[in-house]
């Protein structure tokens, strides 16, 4: 049974903070900012800061596509997710990109800490 939206994002948003925590970063989510600037403008500015990206796909949203995008010409090394039964056909220019398919938190945990720590090299 696949939960609801809202128990969705909540479940996969946990996971995420525990993996980047887990590995002594400060995990940041571009929709929890109080920015008084405009939010691309912030967003940018923490891509930029950032030493990873994680894009989760579960759900169709232009913005993260916008926001990895961003992320690769800037060399950051980005991760990509998504819940199994939400997978949404990827745009063409993250096709090539390796995606973590998950089925439940324990899978994506597991996956997302091995592939963040080779991305970060530890």
């Amino acid at each position: 049974m696949i939960a609801s939206t809202r128990e969705n994002i909540a479940e996969c948003r946990k996971t995420l903070r525990k993996v980047v925590s887990d590995l002594n970063l400060i995990p940041r989510f571009s929709d929890e900012s109080l920015y008084t600037k405009p939010v691309t403008s912030e967003t940018f500015y923490e891509i930029r800061r950032s030493k990873l990206v994680i894009a989760d796909l579960t759900y169709y949203k232009p913005h993260v596509y916008y926001e990895a995008g961003y992320a690769e010409a800037l060399k950051k090394p980005v991760i990509y997710t998504c819940r199994s039964g939400y997978y949404v056909k990827r745009q063409f220019d993250i096709i090539h990109s390796n995606l973590i398919k998950w089925e439940d938190t324990e899978q994506l945990y597991n996956a997302l800490t091995k592939r963040a720590a080779a991305a970060l090299n530890i």
